[in-house]
């Protein structure tokens, strides 16, 4: 197996530490927290990309600039991070807070459980570190009916912004859903379709504008920034 160090994968981006990412593909605070604490102090990881063997990272903490943590429940991460406070580590998370919604979030914590999350890591970590994310903005119905539904309302954008301006977090970004095969798939056997908006078709290019209007209504009375993630519209 490859064994890299933390100093050597610095040399190679021309940087003078790197920074590590959880999350991207499985959400390891909400489901692997005891493995993320055990990397962490044990200063070893094994990374592995799409299509790519596995290797493994040795680093200490001087050799990390910061890590940064992506979830929609932080719950398990704030129970343990006491376990690491004394090694130097500095964390920046990146919360995804989804609208209440049976379909569209039927597992994660309810909005007034992570906006209590995201109140705790803006006392403990600085709200400089958390970056609230409400994505994907989904549309679906239930196969069979001609109305379609957004997963969010005005009222739950109006909660989550709030509290994101009271915290002093600065931004929010959102995005639509993008079309993948195996979300269609899956929405299918649930009994839903999702639709899949075209930014460079006309209509559905003017319904997103229109959307991310309304939202940025509310984060203009508030004196929150919106931002889009991917959405050249």
């Amino acid at each position: 197996m490859k064994i890299l160090t933390g100093k050597e994968l610095a040399v190679k981006h021309k940087a003078e530490k790197i920074v590590l990412v959880a999350s991207r593909r499985t959400d390891m605070p909400a489901f692997y927290t005891g493995e993320l604490l055990k990397g962490l102090k044990e200063g070893k990881f094994h990374p592995q990309t799409m299509m790519q063997p596995m290797w493994e990272l040795h680093f200490e903490p001087g050799d990390i600039h910061s890590i940064g943590l992506w979830s929609q429940n932080f719950s398990k991460w704030i129970q343990k991070k006491h376990e690491i406070s004394g090694l130097g580590y500095k964390f920046w998370y990146r919360f995804t807070i989804l609208p209440d919604d049976p379909v569209c979030k039927p597992k994660a914590p309810s909005v007034e459980e992570q906006l209590k999350q995201l109140e705790t890591f803006a006392n403990t970590d600085g709200s400089d570190r958390i970056f609230v994310f409400v994505d994907p903005l989904i549309q679906y119905k239930r196969i069979g009916e001609k109305n379609w539904k957004y997963s969010f309302s005005d009222y739950s954008m109006d909660m989550i912004i709030r509290k994101t301006h009271q915290v002093g977090i600065k931004s929010i970004t959102i995005s639509f859903l993008d079309y993948y095969r195996h979300a269609e798939k899956r929405a299918l056997r649930k009994g839903f379709e999702f639709r899949f908006l075209n930014p460079n078709n006309h209509s559905d290019r003017e319904e997103m504008i229109e959307t991310v209007q309304k939202i940025r209504n509310i984060t203009d009375a508030y004196q929150v920034h919106l931002k889009t993630c991917c959405e050249p519209a």
